[in-house]
Parts: C-alpha cells; structure tokens; sequence
C-alpha cells in the first residue's frame, strides 16, 4: 500500500456503527471491507444505498404528488443503483489497463462505498427537499435544487472512491477520467430516461392558476 488508512477501527456489526464509521471513517471502513471478506457489512451498505435513494426519491416525488410518491423512489434506485451496475465493468477494465493488480471484488466495494456514502448524505438533505418541494411551485428552481445537492453527493462520493483506489496503489489517470465522463453520461442518460422528477398535467394546471391569480 502507499498510504495508510485514515484510522485503524474496530469492525462495526451493526447498523449504527456503519453508518459512524461510513460518515467519520469512510477510507477506513472500505479498505477494511476491500481486504476482509465481510459479507455483513457489505450488506449494510447495499441497504444503506436502498434506504438513501429511496428516501430522496420519495422528498422529489411529493413536488409533484400522486403516483409520483412511490414513482420516483423507484425511478431513483433504478438511476443510481443501475449506473453503478453498468458502469462497473469498465471501471474494472480501466483500472486493469493502467496496470495495477486489483481484482473485480475490490472493484466493486469501491463502488459500493461510493453508492452508500452519496446515497447516506442524500438522506441527509432529503428533509430540506421535502421542505422546498411543498413550499414553491416552480419547477426550475426544484429542479435546480436538486441537482446541486445530488451533485454535492455524488462529488463527495466519488472523492471517497479515488481515495480508496489510491490506498490500493490507483493512482489518476486518462482512464480514470475517462471513466468519470462514462459514468457522467450514464447518469444523465438514466436521469432523462427515467424522469425522476415528473410533472403531472393537473400540477402544471394547478401551477397557473395559482400564477394567475396572483
């Protein structure tokens, strides 16, 4: 390795744990899950993914109501959970040209890390969404609203995956980011196939008459 791990931790077993050391310790808790066969944790943080996605996806649903409710969280999971799983593999490939010696298990619970770690601070700002999304009715700015803070998630998600793939001797590189572009256009092409934030003709209905009589 060429550089240590942030902090040394005890193995968290339980739910709370993880999310501490996912929120305090992130580099650590992966690197310790990339060397260690820790199926638990691993299905912690696939359940933490879950939970975050679906959650966020659930505060931009109740914008627009209806089916939106339960549309949109499911929109969400598929989004992220779905570019992770394609983008993975060239990732992987990538990596392998670059010439480090990785394997497709290590790959993946960087990959992982990353979901649970945008997926944990989605959650934390789907309250200020929920808030937003009943307060104005215009669309843009929601819309704004959320991609700058799904945005901040992901940045701070992809920072935990270079870190952690520098800790196994990945150092940044043209493929590299090449790879983030891939993933940058997956995300898009999911987001505009997928609609997560979907307006209903009676909202938009709804949405002018409250403009026409103001």
């Amino acid at each position: 390795m060429n550089e240590s791990t942030e902090d040394t931790i005890s193995t968290p077993h339980d739910l709370f744990g993880i999310c501490e050391a996912l929120m305090k310790r992130p580099l650590a808790l992966i690197h310790e899950l990339a060397d260690r066969d820790l199926p638990r944790i691993a299905l912690w943080l696939m359940a933490i993914s879950l939970v975050g996605f679906a959650v966020f996806g659930a505060a931009l649903g109740s914008f627009a109501g209806g089916d939106q409710v339960w549309q949109a969280p499911l929109k969400v999971l598929l989004a992220g959970l779905g570019t992770g799983v394609i983008t993975l593999p060239s990732l992987f490939v990538f990596t392998c040209l670059s010439g480090y010696e990785i394997s497709l298990r290590q790959v993946a619970i960087q990959m992982l890390g990353m979901s649970a770690l945008t997926a944990m601070l989605l959650l934390g700002v789907s309250p200020v969404v929920w808030v937003f999304a009943q307060s104005t009715t215009s669309v843009a700015f929601f819309s704004l609203l959320s991609m700058t803070l799904g945005l901040a998630a992901f940045a701070f998600g992809y920072r935990l995956l270079e870190k952690t793939r520098r800790l196994l001797g990945c150092k940044p590189s043209l493929y590299s980011n090449l790879w983030l572009a891939i993933f940058a256009f997956v995300s898009l092409q999911m987001m505009v196939s997928l609609k997560p934030i979907e307006i209903e003709p009676k909202v938009v209905a709804k949405t002018a008459e409250a403009a026409i009589g103001r």
